[in-house]
């Protein structure tokens, strides 16, 4: 039982820094990026705001013991990280600069939603949620490295920490499934 409590303690302690990271970005967007105009800030700060959100849904379902009474939350989250998931790829598409690596990363970006989509509603899928959680795991490092071989010097402290932020977010979303994985064993679901 201690290991479950310190691993709520670092889940937690993960969802906080995202919330950070996510503030972060979006002041780094508004006061450290050169490359983007006044409407693409904008709609850059709406992706953040729904990844606070959904951190903020997440953390509420770990303080409350990640239980079944309270999966509405861990559904709020992944259902955020979908439309989150969208709401990048519709403006990777809207503000697309050529060439192969934003082809790319659509692709990859494609990838997760549709892998967030699985996770998110197919039901029972036990030892093929790791699967799809590699998946999306995968599709974040991808669009990671992308992101930071593409990176002007301008926008360079911006893009840093919104990489950081995806992969924490990437390991809070593990220890959300993980839990919940726990949770069902422990009542004998799985």
């Amino acid at each position: 039982m201690k290991k479950d409590g310190s691993l709520t303690l670092v889940h937690i302690c993960l969802i906080v820094f995202a919330l950070i990271l996510s503030v972060v970005s979006i002041v780094l967007l508004f006061v450290a990026t050169d490359g983007y105009d006044r409407g693409e800030r904008m709609q850059y700060t709406i992706f953040y705001v729904i990844n606070a959100l959904a951190l903020i849904s997440v953390f509420v379902y770990a303080l409350k013991g990640y239980g079944k009474d309270v999966k509405f939350f861990y559904n709020a989250f992944f259902c955020m990280q979908i439309v989150a998931s969208i709401w990048l790829f519709i403006l990777d598409i809207t503000f697309f600069k050529s060439g192969a690596a934003s082809i790319i990363a659509l692709i990859v970006l494609a990838i997760k939603a549709l892998a967030l989509i699985a996770i998110t509603f197919l039901a029972d899928l036990k030892n093929k949620a790791w699967i799809l959680f590699y998946i999306i795991l995968g599709a974040d490092v991808i669009g990671v490295i992308l992101s930071l071989i593409s990176v002007s010097s301008a926008d360079v402290a911006f893009k840093v920490v919104a990489s950081i932020t995806q992969l924490v977010v990437a390991g809070v979303l593990g220890l959300a499934i993980y839990k919940k994985h726990s949770d069902k064993l422990k009542r004998g679901r799985i």
